[in-house]
């Protein structure tokens, strides 16, 4: 523990002093030919860390600078030894640099000083490994490792150094995996018990030894604590219960979402047995359960790569929408999930690694094709837990491995970009069609999904697609047998189109209902990346003259339809094109508000997305990982991308509503009727049950008839009048049918009317009624005179005449007279003086038995003075 102590107090002490620098020791000066990396950076010895884990920027030529010498295998780039120095001058200050020896000694890159300490027994790992030469020597069957002044670091990298407590340098590197992959970067879930299974084997193997032999050295890792690592990145508070237990298991649980720093120490029975381990330093998200919606997408640089045996290459993910800390947040604040590199089908190529929170290396190593899944877990960040891959978004990459394909160019016919995606109707099933070609030879094969499928006599093909990425394969051969293939993505995805009418919720839509439309389940084709793209809100400003993002569809009939813009008013439909604007960063929250003042079944077809944004041309994000500096002069650009499945709005004549409270009248009065032939049947039945009782009491009148004359005759006279009230309720009840067979015809005749006037509803005359009824008195004119007012109109056609409303001061507007056709003036005589009169006309239609009115005239005023 005394040396724990020593290091601690030079931590300490150096700190004080770099707290009470000027800030201008730190300052680098600007040598562009000088390379530098970001390198996340850590030291421990006896159980805890003197240098936190952090990232700091490295210059290749850090070591040099204090006079230490540096031998990269790679000329001109950032050592280990240059991140030793760089740690040094952070941690220590000016200490280092004028007696830079005391701290840290280094010859011919053995390093026996180190942050104050004899470093004799010490270790240096990048990226979890020793660096070596690759190279296998036979005798030792082991690889030459690399001193810490000739091993090469790029951004990204981690570059550890612990010195060892185990004499016998066998300290046990740590690994713990949770559901089979790597603690570290993995996902727990808020309040449910997560397992684990932690190995050991001895740090001296790292790197220096082929993966089957380290492999075959790692052990259950037991009497091993998991602690957690505090946020100033030296406390380290042991885990309550959390020890593993002789099969190398252990069990964490967290009660609190957030991201948690998991390290592990030796205890006393470990060390009872001389065990030690190099303290690990495990990223831990702990979120709550959240389900997966279509926003959680995911990029891929391509989806289509031709390799030759020995080639590499890389897939680099992007979860879209990104994570980052706001909307104006720069490249550094995005968060990356780990992403999950599954080979689905095929053997042609090898991953680097299964899974990662950057990229992975693919190696070709046969001739064959092969598919790559990539998905991303959950993830806490920003005190937000984002969702996994919604599973119908998992990408796809497919490389073909070809040693000797076929000098041919194939175009598939399919005119989608990355960008696109084929949305359809949920219970439909969606078809592709598309005629490839190539410039020689034939196509021999056309696969979706993994499936063949023929051509039809034109060359045409017909992929039905699923709900994901959907991978289109093309085989094409030259005439020397030579085969070449080429495979496309299409994206397909499920939606809904809600139709909702706003005016009557719930009912059916008439003429002058305003209806909304909302395609559920589609996101933006040009998602928010730092630096690259932003999607722009709508703007009429002439320096910014952003057009946001809206649905759009083409209608058959524009005639009397307007919809409501992106300002919130009603727009004129131009050129058939009907908008429903989202967000600037979510195209999911569409809508369309449409207004039909004419009858019609109106259908929207060639449905796409359009979208504008700043920032960089469409495919700028295939050709960066990162990105760059934010370009505040960015150019707008734009396009409509993707397709939206056609649906149909049939709007009623108004009409036909009124006709329908019509039937409804005439059903209830039916019903009642119903309900009155009831109550007859009743009162029948009631008198059918007495003239039973009756007929009782006749046969004990007849038993006891010769004892009691006088009773038969009372009895006989009560039977006559039973039967006089039978006979009275017969005909009652005939005269109840005859009503109801009545009440059957006037329902019978009211549903001809009904249908008669369904059949006219686009009859000339109708169309006559409905144009007068909308229709409205023009160039009203008041003239006052001497007690009277002088009326005047323009004709209205198709008028049968005109009635005139007066109102005198506050009062209600009563007829004052009806005119006929050809009558357009009007004198209002015997009016009294000082008073107000108020005006209006209305023009009237005869149409069967009753007046269809027009729109009324405006109201005009005059008051009597003399």
């Amino acid at each position: 523990m005394r040396l724990k102590k020593k290091i601690m107090s030079l931590v300490l002490t150096s700190a004080l002093i770099v707290s009470l620098a000027p800030a201008s020791i730190f300052a680098e000066e600007e040598q562009t030919a000088v390379k530098t990396a970001d390198v996340e950076v850590s030291a421990q010895a006896e159980y805890s860390f003197i240098v936190p884990h952090h990232t700091i920027t490295v210059s290749a030529d850090e070591a040099e600078n204090m006079g230490y010498e540096d031998s990269p295998v790679e000329e001109g780039e950032v050592t280990a030894l240059d991140a030793l120095v760089a740690m040094h001058e952070e941690t220590f200050g000016e200490d280092f640099k004028k007696d830079k020896e005391s701290y840290l000694k280094v010859s011919y890159g053995y390093v026996s000083i180190m942050f104050g300490l004899d470093a004799t027994t010490s270790v240096y790992t990048v990226n979890n490994l020793m660096p070596n030469d690759g190279v296998m020597n036979e005798k030792y069957h082991s690889y030459t490792g690399y001193s810490v002044n000739q091993a090469v670091v790029k951004s990204g990298d981690k570059v550890d150094f612990a010195f060892l407590q185990d004499s016998y340098w066998m300290d046990n590197n740590v690994e713990a995996f949770y559901n089979g992959k790597d603690l570290d970067g993995a996902t727990l879930t808020v309040g449910v018990e997560a397992t684990l299974d932690v190995l050991g084997h001895s740090e001296m193997m790292c790197g220096c030894y082929p993966s089957d032999i380290v492999d075959a050295s790692k052990e259950n890792l037991s009497d091993a604590q998991f602690a957690l690592v505090g946020d100033d990145g030296y406390t380290i508070t042991p885990l309550e219960g959390a020890i593993t237990d002789d099969n190398g298991k252990v069990t964490l649980k967290f009660d609190k979402p957030g991201t948690y720093h998991i390290t592990v120490i030796g205890t006393e029975k470990m060390e009872s047995y001389g065990g030690y381990v190099i303290m690990p330093y495990f990223t831990v998200n702990v979120a709550e359960k959240v389900d997966s919606t279509i926003m959680d997408d995911i990029w891929l640089q391509y989806d289509f790569k031709e390799l030759s045996v020995g080639d590499t290459a890389e897939i680099y993910p992007r979860r879209v929408n990104q994570i980052v800390e706001s909307d104006t947040a720069t490249i550094k604040t995005v968060v990356r999930p780990r992403f999950n590199f599954e080979v689905v089908s095929g053997n042609s190529v090898e991953l680097s690694k299964e899974y990662s929170s950057e990229k992975v290396s693919v190696k070709a190593v046969g001739v064959g094709t092969t598919i790559v899944k990539v998905t991303y877990d959950s993830i806490y960040a920003y005190g937000k837990t984002y969702a996994s891959t919604f599973e119908p978004n998992a990408a796809y990459v497919v490389f073909d491995v070809n040693s000797n394909p076929a000098d041919i160019n194939i175009d598939s016919g399919i005119d989608l970009s990355s960008y696109d995606t084929i949305y359809y109707l949920k219970g439909e099933t969606k078809t592709l069609d598309f005629t490839p070609t190539v410039d020689e030879g034939g196509i021999c094969k056309v696969t979706v999904n993994g499936k063949t499928i023929t051509a039809d006599k034109k060359g045409k093909y017909s992929a039905t697609l699923e709900n994901r990425g959907n991978i289109i394969g093309i085989t094409a051969q030259d005439e020397e047998g030579n085969f070449k293939r080429f495979y496309q993505v299409v994206d397909a995805r499920e939606v809904s189109v809600n139709i909702k009418n706003l005016s009557r919720e719930g009912e059916e839509i008439y003429e002058g209902d305003e209806v909304e439309v909302v395609v559920e389940g589609i996101t933006l084709p040009v998602y928010k990346l730092a630096t690259i793209y932003n999607p722009t809100m709508y703007n009429t400003n002439p320096f910014m003259a952003a057009k946001g993002s809206f649905v759009s569809y083409y209608i058959n009939s524009s005639d009397g339809v307007t919809y409501v813009d992106a300002t919130g008013k009603d727009a004129t439909v131009t050129d058939s094109e009907v908008k429903g604007y989202g967000t600037q960063y979510n195209i999911t929250d569409n809508s369309m508000i449409i207004k039909f003042d004419n009858a019609g079944t109106y259908s929207f077809s060639n449905g796409k997305i359009y979208e504008s944004w700043w920032g960089s041309g469409l495919g700028a994000d295939k050709l960066v990982e990162n990105g760059g500096k934010p370009n505040m002069n960015a150019p707008i650009l734009e396009g409509y991308f993707s397709e939206l499945p056609g649906f149909k709005i049939i709007v009623t004549d108004k009409r036909i509503l009124e006709l329908g409270d019509e039937v409804n009248k005439l059903t209830d009065e039916v019903s009642k009727l119903k309900e009155d032939l009831n109550d007859a049947n009743g009162q029948v039945d009631s008198l059918n049950t007495e003239n039973e009782t009756l007929k009782s009491d006749v046969e004990k009148a007849n038993s006891e008839l010769e004892k009691v004359s006088q009773e038969l005759a009372d009895a006989k006279n009560s039977l006559d009048a039973a039967n006089a009230d039978l006979t009275q309720n017969k005909k009652d009840l005939e005269d109840a049918k005859k009503v109801l067979e009545d009440a059957k015809k006037s329902l019978e005749d009211a549903k001809k009317q009904v249908e008669e006037v369904k059949a006219n509803t686009n009859s000339v005359d109708v169309k006559k009624v409905v144009k007068f009824a909308n229709s409205k008195v023009k160039k009203f004119k008041v003239k006052r005179g001497k007690k009277k007012a002088k009326l005047s109109w323009k004709k209205v056609a198709g008028a049968d005449g005109y009635i005139v409303y007066r109102k005198i001061g506050k009062g209600k507007f009563k007829v004052v007279k009806t005119l006929n056709a050809n009558t357009f003036k009007y004198t209002d005589k015997k009016l009294k003086k000082k008073k107000k009169y108020s005006y209006k006309v209305v023009a009237f239609m005869n149409v069967d038995d009753s007046k269809v009115s027009n729109k009324e005239s405006k109201v005009k005023k005059i008051k009597i003075k003399k």
